[in-house]
């Protein structure tokens, strides 16, 4: 009697990484970290720039904030007050910059500082000197009978650059003063004039009324006196959009006796009588409206003799 005998191939448990033939196996791929950006205007919390701050909710420092390495901060050119867009590697910690006030940071390397930059306003003595050294050549054309306008922007500017410029010691008068400031424009604004020889300089210049401060008021109150003609603007009108916005009853050429006839000289003055009643602005108005349909001032004036009131 024999005996049977199964023999069994033996066989290995099955494996976790699978393979098709004539490949390697491979390990499954580690999953990868989402990219955070951070955004915001950087807020260096001291001079030495040992450390940053993206403040993310406008200006204000808030629990959302992402700091900035001094590293970082070096290595960019960063600045206080940059808007920064940037990775984190870290929660809440700035890795790399990506831009600078939307610009790469190849486009930002080399930018200037602020306080290298040359400003649009000069130091007071170079106002000063400037406007002397301009009515000065104008002088020097009128000698030669030429005519001249100098345009100045702003009478009181130039008032206050005087008043910087002046040095201590003097009298101050109220509004911070000092006694001497006026004598510069005073002398400026008196150089014009019109030559019996040949040749004129006219000098037309702004000044600023009605700002609140007492020095501008008495800026223009000393000056005001120099000149012989004033065209004063009126708010009023300049808010309702009535153009040009000027106040005829305080506008005027002193001695216009020189200027117009005895008969234009009676109508305007009855003119400026009719303006000063009622309502100034609605006034305005309807003088501008017929200044519109008039061709010239003696055909404006008759017809205003026999439609305006007191005219």
């Amino acid at each position: 009697m024999t005996r049977s005998t199964q023999l069994r191939t033996p066989t290995t448990a099955p494996s976790a990484t699978t393979a098709t033939s004539g490949t390697t196996a491979q390990p499954a791929a580690a999953p990868t970290k989402p990219v955070v950006t951070a955004a915001g205007i950087l807020d260096v919390v001291n001079e030495r720039q040992e450390s940053g701050f993206l403040r993310a909710e406008g200006c204000r420092a808030s629990a959302h904030d992402v700091r900035v390495p001094a590293a970082l901060i070096r290595a960019a050119g960063l600045r206080t007050g940059d808007f920064v867009v940037g990775v984190c590697d870290r929660p809440r910690m700035l890795a790399r910059v990506e831009t600078i006030n939307g610009h790469r940071l190849g486009a930002v390397r080399g930018r200037p500082h602020f306080r290298d930059l040359t400003p649009l306003h000069r130091p007071a003595k170079e106002h000063v000197a400037l406007a002397g050294l301009a009515v000065e050549r104008a002088k020097r054309l009128v000698e030669q009978g030429q005519d001249v306008v100098i345009l100045l922007d702003s009478l009181t500017r130039l008032c206050r650059a005087h008043n910087n410029a002046a040095t201590s010691g003097g009298r101050t008068l109220s509004g911070g003063v000092d006694a001497a400031a006026v004598h510069g424009p005073k002398r400026l604004f008196g150089a014009a004039r019109l030559a019996e020889e040949g040749g004129s300089l006219t000098l037309l210049a702004t000044a600023l009324v009605e700002t609140g401060s007492r020095a501008d008021d008495y800026f223009f109150e000393e000056l005001k006196s120099t000149g012989n003609m004033e065209l004063r603007l009126d708010r009023v009108l300049a808010g309702k959009r009535v153009y040009p916005a000027v106040h005829a009853v305080a506008s005027g050429t002193r001695r216009e006796e020189l200027l117009l006839s005895p008969a234009e000289l009676a109508a305007t003055r009855r003119l400026r009588r009719a303006l000063q009643t009622g309502d100034g602005p609605a006034n305005m108005q309807s003088l501008l409206e017929k200044v519109r349909r008039t061709p010239d001032n003696a055909t404006l004036l008759r017809q205003l003799q026999h439609t305006a009131p007191g005219v």
